[in-house]
C-alpha cells in the first residue's frame, strides 16, 4: 500500500501565531516526517488555494487538500479551475474538499444567497466534474449554471482530482455516498464514525457504486502538552464558535451535548460572553479531542482508524499563545514514519 493510501494527514492552516512563512517551513518538514497529506481550512484569513499552491512548490509527495472551502465563496467553474491549477502544479496531488458553509459566510460575508445545502452541493459538483473532465460545460440548475466553458490546461490522465464532501448529518452523508470520492467528517468522537460510514456506504450501494471506493477523512484534533487547562480552555472557545451554526448544533446535540450548546446560546444572547464559553463542558472537550500526553493522542487516532476512518488528519490545537511551541511538538510527537 503506497503513501497515498496509508498514513496520517496533517492540518496546517496558516495561523497568525505561526505566520505564513513558518507554515511553509512546517510544510516542508511534514514531508520529511512522512505525513501523507497537508490540509488547510478557509475562514477569514489566508485563502486556502494560495496556501495550497505555495505548499505545492515546496513539497513533492504529500497530497494537498482543503477542509474545507465553502461553496458560496466561488463559482463551481472557478473552484474547479483553481484546483486544476494546483493539481497541475503539484503533478496530481490536489484534493478538493467542499463544504456548504453557513448563512453568515454566504449572505453576510460574500453577499450571495445561502442555497439549500444538498441540492446546491449536487449541482456544484456536477459542474465541477464537467470542468475537470475537459469537456465543455452544459448544465442548467436551480442554483448553478454554466455553458460552453472548457478548461484550457491538461491534467494527469491517471490522477483525476478527487472531490470530498464535508458531511455532518444524514442528508449530506447520503449525497456523499451517491456522488463523492470521499467524505470529510468533523468534530466527531470515534464511536460516531461507524454509523456515519454506514450511512454513506448504504447510499453508495443504492446508487450502484462500490462503497469501498469512498474515502473517509476527518480532522482529529490533538494537543501534546503538559498545560491541559490552557489547551482545553482554548478548545472550548473553538467549539463555542459553532454554537449558532445549525448543522453543527444538530450534530453536537446528536452526540449528547445539546445542553452545552443551548446553555452557551442562552448566555451569549444575554451578553454574558465569557460565562457562555464555560457552558462547553470538559466532557465535550475531551470527547472531541485528545489533549495531554502523546500516548493519549495516539490512542485517539487509532480509535478513529478502528472505527473506519481511512484518512485521519492530525489537527494540532491549543492556545494561540502556545502554538509556536505546541504545534511543532504535536506534529513531531505524532508523526508515523
Amino acid at each position: 500500500m503506497d503513501r497515498t493510501q496509508a498514513g496520517l494527514g496533517l492540518a496546517l492552516p496558516v495561523r497568525e501565531s505561526i505566520g505564513f512563512r513558518k507554515s511553509i517551513e512546517l510544510a516542508k518538514e511534514s514531508e520529511q516526517l512522512e505525513y501523507r497529506s497537508l490540509w488547510t481550512a478557509e475562514v477569514n484569513g489566508y485563502d486556502a488555494l494560495t496556501v495550497l499552491a505555495t505548499y505545492a512548490t515546496v513539497t513533492s509527495r504529500v497530497q494537498l487538500g482543503t477542509a474545507v472551502i465553502a461553496l458560496s465563496s466561488r463559482t463551481p467553474v472557478m473552484t474547479a479551475m483553481s484546483f486544476a491549477s494546483i493539481h497541475a502544479l503539484s503533478e496530481g496531488r490536489a484534493i478538493i474538499g467542499l463544504g456548504i458553509g453557513s448563512p453568515i459566510i454566504a449572505e453576510r460575508w460574500h453577499g450571495v444567497p445561502y442555497p439549500r445545502p444538498v441540492p446546491a452541493m449536487r449541482e456544484a459538483i456536477t459542474v465541477m466534474r464537467q470542468v475537470l473532465s475537459g469537456e465543455r460545460t452544459n448544465f442548467e440548475g436551480k442554483f448553478y449554471r454554466s455553458k460552453g466553458f472548457q478548461l484550457g490546461l491538461s491534467l494527469p490522465k491517471d490522477k483525476p482530482v478527487p472531490i470530498y464532501i464535508a458531511a455532518l448529518n444524514p442528508p449530506m452523508l447520503r449525497l456523499a455516498g451517491e456522488i463523492a470520492d470521499g467524505v470529510l467528517f468533523n468534530y466527531s468522537p470515534p464511536e460516531a464514525i461507524g454509523p456515519m460510514i454506514t450511512e454513506v456506504q448504504n447510499s453508495a450501494r443504492n446508487a450502484g457504486r462500490d462503497p469501498k471506493a469512498i474515502g473517509f477523512a476527518m480532522y482529529v484534533r490533538c494537543c501534546v502538552t503538559d498545560d491541559l487547562q490552557t489547551a482545553a480552555q482554548a478548545y472550548k472557545r473553538e467549539l463555542s464558535s459553532y454554537g449558532f451554526v445549525d448543522p453543527y448544533v444538530n450534530m453536537f446535540t446528536r452526540y449528547g451535548f445539546g445542553d452545552d450548546i443551548q446553555g452557551f446560546r442562552k448566555l451569549w444572547q444575554e451578553g454574558k460572553r465569557d460565562e457562555a464559553v464555560q457552558c462547553i463542558s470538559d466532557n465535550m472537550v475531551h470527547t472531541l479531542a485528545a489533549i495531554g500526553p502523546k500516548e493519549k493522542a495516539r490512542d485517539y487516532i487509532q480509535a478513529c482508524r478502528a472505527a473506519g476512518l481511512t484518512h485521519p488528519i492530525l489537527f494540532p490545537i491549543g492556545a494561540p499563545k502556545n502554538a509556536p511551541q505546541e504545534l511543532p511538538r504535536t506534529m513531531h510527537a505524532l508523526a508515523e514514519p
